[in-house]
């Protein structure tokens, strides 16, 4: 089942009439809050390529599966995925995740799913690391900054934190371009970002893998991205 929180009533209600078994899939607002996106995931036997959306419907007071008549569909089922917005909240953005339902297959690839006038579904900049339970934060320029994840070095390889920090820069009219940012000092996966009014990022927490050994970190870190233009 699919549950919201209303604010107003501070109780927790379901989406009446609506059932989305999902797990590692991305959620995220667009349109400046319109509505929220689930795209991908897994129901625990096969990966989804659907995108789905909700949003609230005044005179029900209620949250609402909206219907599109043409759903876009990703490119290539995934997990384990990040989310942000690109365009001013207009489209979404998908990076990283899996392409298996329980090995760590990661993938470097990004899609775009168009929101404003007509949905539709385009292939996005490549990371620089192939990895999946990545953190992204929108900066309020409009650029999103990628970080760490989880990865394998080969085929069977056993899986590992990964320390890449990339900076999706939009392109008006074009595609956008990744830079390469300075790496965390130490690799994670699983933890949060959060963008402060400052302009910087709050990296908070997540899991160490090496050789088998995990840690649950519990350290925050800041991190800066250089000004736009430089």
């Amino acid at each position: 089942k699919v549950e919201w929180y209303d604010s107003v009533t501070n109780l927790t209600k379901v989406v009446d009439g609506v059932s989305l078994p999902r797990i590692d899939h991305a959620a995220q607002p667009a349109q400046d809050g319109a509505f929220v996106a689930v795209a991908g995931g897994s129901d625990g036997t096969n990966l989804t390529d659907e995108v789905v959306f909700f949003h609230f419907e005044q005179p029900l007071n209620a949250v609402v599966k909206q219907t599109v008549q043409s759903p876009p569909r990703l490119r290539e089922g995934r997990r384990g995925a990040a989310a942000a917005t690109l365009n001013g909240s207009n489209d979404l953005f998908l990076v990283g995740g899996y392409t298996d339902v329980n090995a760590v297959k990661p993938v470097a690839s990004s899609e775009i799913v168009t929101t404003k006038s007509a949905f539709a579904v385009s292939d996005g900049p490549a990371l620089a690391a192939a990895r999946g339970e990545l953190c992204v934060s929108q900066l309020a320029d409009g650029r999103v900054l990628a970080v760490g994840g989880r990865t394998v070095d080969a085929p069977g390889a056993p899986p590992h934190s990964d320390g890449t920090v990339d900076l999706v820069v939009p392109s008006a009219g074009g595609a956008p371009s990744v830079l390469g940012k300075n790496p965390l000092r130490t690799p994670r996966y699983a933890h949060t970002c959060t963008p402060m009014s400052d302009g910087s990022v709050l990296v908070l927490g997540g899991v160490r893998e090496s050789n088998g050994t995990f840690e649950v970190l519990q350290d925050a870190l800041i991190y800066t991205p250089a000004p736009l233009g430089d």
